[in-house]
């Protein structure tokens, strides 16, 4: 006879929710990107020529791309009337990104005619209920076809060019209302449409990366030893696929850091693990790591201070 309880069933379902969880955390944590090599990976175009995206396996920033065709509405109507429309986000970029403020949204576009762009919201993240605005000082505008632009929206207040309404002077958004917004977001939309052009043919999109911010993980630890010895300094950071470290020294005199080169003492200058040989009674000092992304702000490590104490004269 089976040893099998109902009580079984409901714990194994527990642990299958909370492996889910506990993956879903991780993807959270990390860059969700769209590189369009093999197909649309469920990008849409509403109000564009079809209502569609097309997919091209070539052309791309490199590789493969989508695009859609702006359209005018409505028809038989002297005066045209352009819609603007947008790229919409697939699923895997909706629902609690919060760990993904002050990180940003990159993406590289290109229109098949160049003329001067109309101020519109150049991207939308809406939480349902409400959305916020992204309007640079100066409009998208990504050049001609063949030629690819790369842009940057930071997820941040920081420049106030996140908006709460649908207008370039309407009021910025704060750090909460974005941070409330990343937290359930439901429509996440890339501006596909830039000029009034009768038939401007179509908008390309490549490349799109929702990046959250760096996070170090593990922090440098002060250190006193004896003259002589090598001492390490460790630092740790994930949340960027091309992340790079730069340490630096504290500068008495001018009161600010100098990043640190190979050489004398000095080993791993540009890695997360720093030596210094501190024979001669070298390498006392206060130290910081600088640790680097692609499109996003460094961020450092907390300082650690190196000390050294002299060997004693032999008897």
């Amino acid at each position: 006879m089976s040893s099998w309880h109902y009580s079984d069933f409901w714990w194994r379902k527990i642990f299958v929710l909370l492996l889910f969880l506990a993956c879903r955390q991780l993807t959270l944590n990390a860059q969700v990107t769209s590189t369009f090599n093999t197909n649309d990976e469920g990008w849409t175009a509403p109000n564009s020529v079809g209502d569609a995206v097309n997919h091209t396996p070539t052309g791309g920033n490199p590789a493969g791309f989508i695009r859609a065709t702006p359209s005018f509405n409505p028809g038989g109507i002297a005066a045209p009337f352009p819609i603007y429309f947008y790229f919409i986000a697939p699923s895997n970029y909706l629902g609690n990104f919060a760990s993904y403020i002050n990180g940003n949204i990159v993406f590289d576009l290109q229109q098949a005619t160049l003329s001067t762009a109309v101020v519109r919201p150049e991207v939308i993240l809406s939480d349902g209920t409400n959305s916020i605005y992204f309007f640079p000082t100066t409009p998208f505008n990504p050049p001609a076809t063949p030629a690819w632009a790369t842009y940057n929206v930071p997820l941040s207040a920081a420049s106030g060019a996140w908006k709460t309404t649908g207008s370039d002077t309407g009021p910025a958004a704060t750090q909460a209302q974005i941070l409330s917004i990343l937290s359930n977001i439901t429509v996440f939309a890339i501006r596909g449409r830039f000029n009034t052009i009768l038939s401007p043919g179509a908008t390309g999109l490549d490349n799109v990366v929702f990046q959250p911010p760096i996070t170090i993980t593990s922090q440098p630890n002060s250190q006193t030893v004896c003259e002589g010895q090598i001492v390490t300094l460790n630092v740790t950071a994930t949340g960027n696929l091309s992340i790079s470290y730069q340490w630096q020294q504290f500068n008495i005199a001018t009161g600010g850091y100098n990043n640190v080169s190979n050489g004398g003492g000095y080993a791993g200058a540009t890695t997360n693990a720093f030596t210094i040989n501190t024979t001669g009674n070298f390498g006392a000092g206060t130290y910081r790591c600088a640790v680097s992304g692609s499109n996003t702000p460094n961020v450092f490590s907390n300082t650690a201070s190196v000390t050294i104490n002299t060997l004693p004269t032999a008897p």
